[in-house]
């Protein structure tokens, strides 16, 4: 190693300060993430059988196993890799530390995959428009057929009702020719 102080030297101090600053904000992210997991399947063992709501947090049953099922899976799963990983002669793993695989595989796909989700879910376009495949069908009327407006002629007779409403009705329109053939646009 070179004892000259120059330039290249302080660049390497910076990036290397640079680098320990990362690995400590994604120790501290993960960190995070992981107590997240775990109060998230705490909740979600809650809400194994039957719907949760806490405020405006609300955990279905299918969810919280869809949850828990997608960390154990990539925990597996990590585990797996990092067995294949080992398989190649250059890369010794360190199997002292498998739970910490496991863990980190756990919150990778339980956290992870639901934050991904929920992206695809607010980056979905959403639709208010209702197409005619969408409205039911209108619903049928019952409605009494109703006879168009007439207007009075020279023959026509007012006739009291019940209450005291006149009828407008008019005479002889029926073979009759009597008081029974009178018709209007109203039937009792």
């Amino acid at each position: 190693m070179s004892s000259r102080n120059d330039e290249n030297s302080a660049v390497g101090a910076g990036l290397a300060l640079v680098g320990a600053g990362l690995i400590a904000l994604a120790v501290f992210a993960f960190a995070v993430l992981a107590f997240l997991s775990l109060v998230f399947t705490i909740l979600s063992l809650f809400a194994w059988n039957r719907p949760l709501t806490m405020g405006k947090l609300h955990i279905e049953p299918h969810e919280a196993r869809m949850f828990i099922g997608r960390g154990l899976m990539a925990g597996a799963f990590a585990v797996l890799f990092l067995v294949l990983v080992d398989l190649i002669p250059d890369i010794a793993i360190n199997w002292n530390y498998w739970l910490v695989y496991w863990s980190a595989g756990y919150v990778g796909g339980s956290i992870g995959l639901e934050l991904l989700f929920i992206k695809s879910r607010t980056d979905a376009p959403v639709t208010d428009e209702v197409t005619l495949e969408q409205l039911p069908p209108p619903p049928i009327s019952q409605r009494p057929r109703v006879e168009p407006v007439r207007f009075a002629t020279w023959d026509d007779v007012r006739v009291p009702r019940d209450d005291g409403h006149e009828f407008h009705a008019k005479v002889g329109s029926h073979s009759t020719g009597s008081w029974a053939g009178l018709t209007g646009s109203q039937t009792a």
